[in-house]
């Protein structure tokens, strides 16, 4: 997956801590503040820490602030304005001024805006989690997005419709699932897979296809999309996909999804190959599977 480069994400660095008190600063200092840090400084760890105060302040004069941030002519501040929408006031996750909010998201949201504030406004949409409230306001301009030329907002769109079951959306993220960026195609084929309960030929047909990509963590995704639907000849792909040189994580979620018995052999192997580098999921795969294996023998003593 594409790295995010948003404070909600922000790994602070190295640098000094600032002893500033940003709880002592008013919004207006805060927004003069993480604009000139961010802008003209380039200090992305300062930025961060006003935002974060104004994200806990959650009050009418902060968003009045990003208002007036989405509508000035300089892109920096309708991105900055993203960055203070996207958890202003989580409790901890149902934002405050979601109604207000979402509108200046949404229009945003034109493909004549520059990729970062495109990328920052549907970032933010994300975090909100719009599909939750049945809010279908953003989905015409987040389908129109899908097309851009620009991977990152195509990306970005791709995680934006992931949950969304509107036929418009899903026929969306089949397209962005055979996209030539891997990452989209990963993030597309996720949504598809794990992030929605639908199950159409439309849809077994993209994971069947997927589950021939050149990248494992795609075809891991379409693999845990076949076994949620338990397609047939779901046993057999796993199989084929456990027998290559590395194995992903997802497609051992896959196997549990799927729960066929006979898969357990090739994960305990797999366990033995793996020794002490077997990964967290693997292990808790394998408790599943043994778990399962009990069950079934306790109930064929009663039996």
């Amino acid at each position: 997956m594409l790295a995010s480069k948003h404070c909600g994400d922000h790994v602070m660095s190295s640098r000094q801590p600032d002893e500033r008190d940003f709880s002592a600063l008013t919004v207006a200092e805060l927004v003069d503040l993480a604009r000139h840090e961010r802008i003209m400084m380039g200090r992305e760890d300062d930025s961060c820490r006003c935002i974060h105060e104004l994200w806990r302040r959650a009050d009418r004069e902060t968003l009045e602030s990003a208002t007036l941030l989405c509508g000035s002519s300089d892109p920096l501040d309708r991105e900055l304005a993203c960055d203070i929408l996207i958890y202003l006031g989580r409790d901890p996750y149902e934002p405050v001024f979601y109604d207000e909010a979402m509108p200046l998201l949404v229009r945003l949201l034109v493909p004549e805006e520059p990729v970062d504030v495109l990328y920052s406004a549907l970032h933010a949409i994300v975090n909100y989690s719009p599909w939750d409230r049945d809010d279908l306001r953003p989905l015409p301009a987040i389908l129109a997005l899908s097309s851009h030329g620009d991977e990152l907002v195509r990306f970005s769109a791709a995680k934006a419709l992931g949950g969304c079951e509107e036929p418009e959306a899903i026929a969306t993220l089949l397209r962005l699932s055979r996209d030539p960026d891997v990452d989209i195609r990963d993030w597309a084929t996720f949504g598809l897979s794990r992030l929605l309960e639908v199950d159409t030929p439309e849809i077994r047909a993209a994971f069947w296809e997927r589950v021939d990509d050149e990248h494992e963590e795609v075809r891991a995704e379409a693999l845990s999309g076949l076994a949620r639907c338990k397609v047939p000849g779901t046993y057999e792909a796993l199989v084929a996909e456990l027998d290559r040189n590395t194995v992903h994580d997802t497609t051992f979620k896959a196997c549990e999804m799927l729960a066929d018995p006979r898969l357990l052999q090739i994960l305990q192997n797999w366990h033995r190959i793996l020794g002490e580098g077997t990964s967290k999921c693997l292990g808790e795969v394998l408790r599943s599977f043994q778990r399962s294996a009990e069950r079934t023998e306790r109930n064929d003593d009663v039996d």
